[in-house]
């Protein structure tokens, strides 16, 4: 549990809280933001208490499968980033 905890609180959800703080100042925002918040909690709660059954179901090539497609679909998203970071420095490059 404490090496999955830092996914879950870490930087990008802490500064999102931080924003979502000081942008919306209404209890209806407010209830909303704990509503989602509460949510998520629940997910990962239900999530890590299937995780000896989905381990059993998987097996160690599914393990393995869906490792290895998280980490093409997070390889994905990086060189979105670094294509949008070059296209913002360098703007007239792939036109």
């Amino acid at each position: 549990m404490p090496l999955a905890l830092p996914l879950m609180a870490g930087p990008g959800a802490i500064s999102s809280t931080i924003v979502w703080g000081t942008r919306y100042h209404n209890w209806v925002h407010l209830i909303g933001f704990s509503v989602a918040i509460a949510i998520f909690a629940l997910c990962c709660w239900g999530v890590f208490r299937m995780a000896p059954w989905l381990v059993r179901l998987l097996g160690q090539t599914g393990i393995n499968v869906i490792t290895r497609i998280m980490g093409l679909l997070l390889m994905a998203l990086g060189i979105e980033f670094i294509v949008t970071g070059i296209k913002s420095i360098f703007p007239g490059l792939l036109h």
